[in-house]
């Protein structure tokens, strides 16, 4: 989506038309089609609902807390702002979370953990964190408005173009989509990639990604929407999904070259060594039989500048 409404803005305009266009062309273009998968009915029991509902409440109570401190107040931390009460009501997520291991194999609640962690900001700063997502937000609105932008820029269109078609797409504000769309992103992205890898070396999935819940408090990139974080997600989903292929998992071999090809239309300073990276990882690993000494050195050279 990125790649095809930034091509849409820089060749004419990013309309709600234009929206509608595209998400007429996506089944065609590959985008909607997903794997099917075995529908698993649920089994109740007492035991199951109790627990899913006490992950659920601790869940609220925890981002119930987080936004009682909301504050206008220009603070060098958040952390001056957070109830001490956050921390209890979230361990006690954690420890509901380890309960329901051998409950469920769905990957619902590692998400929702995440994205407990990383709505921190956005949650105790209404207004925003930093001047940063204030501009972008201007920049969003007036593409919105216009369906373009003079100058058009060569920077931050990748973030742009996908703020503005989900605006369009969920009659939504561009401010809300823009405040929530890197917290939304990563939580449900990261999990995902996270446990892709961590399940093909053999390791138990569920309590590594919860280890690594609590350091999500102290990783503030994901907690707020610019177009460098947003470039540093697709870039760690992206390293991630190659490491995934590295020990013995097909992926999609397209799928690196996209979130890249994402990650530089957000922010060329990710997006370039990105793309060196999945080049070298495509003439290693994936089409080391390529002929030709010449091409191999072009892809070598473009890889080394980049990088």
């Amino acid at each position: 989506i990125i790649i095809i409404s930034t091509s849409c803005f820089y060749l004419g305009s990013l309309s709600f038309n234009t929206v509608a266009i595209i998400m007429i062309l996506l089944p065609w273009l590959g985008v909607s089609k997903s794997a099917t998968t075995p529908f698993e009915p649920f089994k109740f029991n007492w035991q199951t609902l109790v627990i899913i509902l006490g992950f659920l409440i601790f869940s609220g109570l925890t981002l119930y807390t987080i936004k009682s401190a909301q504050t206008n107040e220009a603070l060098r931390t958040p952390w001056v702002a957070v109830p001490t009460l956050t921390f209890l009501w979230f361990s006690c997520t954690n420890f509901i979370y380890l309960l329901m291991n051998n409950l469920t194999t769905k990957r619902w609640p590692i998400h929702l953990l995440y994205f407990t962690s990383l709505s921190l900001l956005v949650l105790i700063f209404p207004i925003a964190y930093g001047f940063d997502p204030l501009i972008h937000q201007a920049t969003e609105k007036i593409i919105a408005l216009t369906g373009t932008l003079y100058p058009k820029p060569f920077y931050y269109v990748g973030q742009y173009s996908l703020v503005v078609f989900l605006s369009h797409l969920l009659y939504l504000s561009t401010a809300i989509i823009n405040t929530w769309l890197v917290p939304m992103l990563a939580s449900l992205t990261l999990p995902l990639a996270l446990s892709l890898f961590i399940e093909r070396i053999n390791a138990n999935s569920k309590i590594l990604l919860l280890s690594a819940t609590p350091l999500l408090f102290t990783l503030p990139i994901f907690t707020y929407t610019t177009p460098q974080a947003l470039a540093n997600l697709w870039a760690i989903v992206c390293l991630l999904l190659m490491a995934v292929n590295l020990v013995g998992k097909n992926i999609p071999r397209l799928l690196p070259w996209l979130l890249a090809s994402a990650a530089i239309l957000t922010h060329p300073l990710t997006g370039l060594p990105l793309v060196g990276l999945v080049a070298l990882w495509w003439l290693i690993f994936i089409r080391p039989d390529i002929a030709g000494i010449r091409h191999k050195l072009v892809i070598y050279a473009m890889a080394a500048y980049t990088v």
